[in-house]
């Protein structure tokens, strides 16, 4: 009976065994929830942060791709560390030390640390590093922006800075990590600007499309079976369209632009 139960897990994907983010000892590797990887739970760690994942030395899933998806900002936590995350994900770091983060907490550096040590698994530093990689990762795949004007967009000061954190997060340079991106990863690339947006739960696309189609205005909306899109009629933007697709995990958004000036 035992065995079959073992088996049985050994089957089952990482999203249906834990919750956060799961790192894999044998293989090295962590993955965001939902992906289809099944290692044996015996094999698994958890962590609460995909920097708390990198920090322990493991690389990110090429298959899942956890740096796709938004770091938790809930968890079992005290408020002090949940306020000080909050703060390191939106930035508070990008041009301010621990130091003055603390201050701004009403705390010292060094319980700063000490309270991100026994709840989140890394330092705030080290925190906001991944949010910075993350997001530089994230335009490599996305955009045709320069290396460099990605370094200074995500935050680095330089691309020296931005090429040491991706070897350290990606065990890759940046270049190597473009090579790698996929096609469907690529914003269109005449004029248009593609929002992806990340949605938790169940999503009912279906019902949604249908709303939609149901008001829908003629001349200026469309609605098919997998998208939603809609041209301004304002003069002033006229050739300026949008439209929304489902994808696995996000919803995509696309605006096109016109090229030329009136």
């Amino acid at each position: 009976m035992s065995g079959s139960g073992r088996s049985r897990d050994a089957g089952r994907a990482i999203g249906e065994q834990v919750s956060g983010y799961a790192a894999v000892v044998t293989t090295g590797i962590y993955c965001r929830p939902g992906c289809g990887a099944s290692p044996r739970p015996a094999n698994v760690t958890r962590f609460g942060f995909a920097a708390a994942a990198e920090a322990a030395g493991y690389r990110a899933c090429l298959r899942c791709r956890p740096y796709r998806a938004a770091q938790p900002l809930t968890w079992s936590g005290p408020e002090l560390a949940c306020r000080a995350v909050r703060l390191v994900l939106g930035g508070a770091l990008d041009r301010r030390t621990e130091d003055e983060l603390a201050a701004r907490l009403g705390v010292s550096a060094r319980h700063l640390r000490r309270l991100f040590a026994a709840h989140v698994g890394v330092t705030p530093d080290g925190l906001a590093r991944s949010a910075r990689t993350h997001f530089a990762r994230r335009l490599l795949d996305d955009t045709d922006l320069t290396v460099l004007e990605i370094a200074y967009a995500a935050g680095f000061g330089s691309v020296r800075q931005l090429n040491r954190a991706c070897q350290e997060v990606f065990r890759a340079p940046p270049r190597a990590l473009r090579a790698r991106r996929r096609k469907t990863d690529r914003l269109a690339a005449d004029g248009g600007l593609t929002l992806r947006l990340p949605f938790a739960g169940p999503l009912d696309w279906e019902a949604m499309t249908s709303y939609f189609a149901a008001r829908a205005i003629p001349g200026v909306e469309h609605v098919s079976e997998r998208t939603y899109g809609a041209r301004s009629p304002s003069a002033a933007i006229r050739e300026c369209s949008s439209f929304c697709r489902e994808t696995t995990s996000t919803s995509s958004c696309a605006l096109t632009f016109p090229t030329g000036r009136s």
